[in-house]
């Protein structure tokens, strides 16, 4: 723990409701209920990120993504050099191949929350209230009317501008 951390702690606890600086605050909240970010903060709170770590996980999505594009090259070069092989070994090998390619992208990080995405969608696709098949109907009559409606108002409006043109241009 830093020597910082601890004085800070000891200010916040004889002045709870003022700014941690000294000035006005800024915010609605007036400081109350928030901590302030100290550099020494994050020891405190066991925020410390473990660099190797990342790097490695980075390293390892890096490495995922590039033997997917290396399965789907295969894919894609097998296809056109095993020619003189039947088309639906070749069509079933392709689709195999871009499952593997498929699942290797789903381990990675961007893979696990675009699929977490898909799963959210289709949470709310869930929660929608649909319109019953009358209100389609319904609502499909009134676009339709509208259109049929405009349609005639600019019929009329081309006929009136197109005798004008002839009136005045003789």
């Amino acid at each position: 723990m830093c020597l910082g951390l601890l004085v800070f702690e000891e200010y916040e606890k004889s002045f709870k409701a003022s700014g941690s600086i000294g000035r006005a605050s800024v915010s609605k909240t007036g400081g109350w209920g928030f901590e302030s970010l100290l550099a020494c903060q994050m020891e405190r709170t066991g925020r410390v990120m473990n660099m190797n770590k990342e790097s490695t996980s980075k390293a390892l999505d890096n490495l995922k993504w590039l033997l997917a594009i290396i399965v789907f090259g295969i894919a894609v070069v097998g296809n056109s050099y095993f020619v003189e092989v039947a088309f639906l070994y070749r069509v079933l090998a392709v689709l195999a191949l871009f499952i593997v390619g498929l699942v290797l992208i789903a381990l990675t990080s961007f893979g696990s929350n675009a699929l977490k995405l898909m799963k959210e969608s289709r949470t709310e696709i869930r929660k929608v209230v649909w319109p019953t098949r009358m209100e389609t109907t319904q609502t499909f009559m009134i676009v339709f009317g509208a259109i049929i409606i405009l349609c005639l108002f600019f019929w009329g409006l081309e006929s009136l501008l197109t005798f004008l043109t002839r009136l005045v241009l003789g």
